[in-house]
């Protein structure tokens, strides 16, 4: 399975004291393909920054993402555009949420389900019929 990948997927999994690297990275290494939108590198970039991440290793990080055999850059479309103002709008919701409506339009467009631990971007995906990883319900085993 493939999915669209969240920027907090990618900030838990290269945070190993985070509380949730272990299930990110559980999660990225069950995929088989990594949808990667351009606005989620650009947003890991600056949160890994923000957090005093060495250029170094943010270009190390940067670099392992994109050549992983797995990972498919994603340009974010003039659609994904629109349909992000759209969503804003008919929430009315601030533009501080315009990255996860983005992230969200790719989603929709390419119709993979998206891989991340926002709570109120999952709860989106459920209005909107967009499947999620983890999945919101996942099934019994036993």
């Amino acid at each position: 399975m493939e999915a669209v990948i969240d920027t907090n997927a990618l900030v838990y999994d290269y945070v190993e004291n985070s509380d949730l690297h272990a299930e990110a990275s559980k999660w990225l290494d069950s995929l088989d393909g990594w949808l990667v939108p351009s606005v989620v590198i650009e947003e890991f970039v600056f949160v890994m920054k923000k957090a005093g991440v060495a250029d170094g290793l943010l270009q190390k990080k940067v670099g392992e993402t994109l050549a992983d055999g797995r990972t498919r850059f994603v340009p974010v479309s003039a659609g994904d555009v629109k349909s992000a103002v759209s969503l804003l709008a008919s929430e009315k919701a601030s533009f501080m949420r315009f990255n996860d409506k983005l992230v969200l339009s790719v989603a929709r467009r390419t119709r993979a389900p998206l891989l991340t631990f926002d709570r109120a971007l999952r709860a989106q995906c459920d209005d909107l019929g967009v499947r999620t990883v983890p999945p919101r319900n996942p099934p019994a085993t036993g």
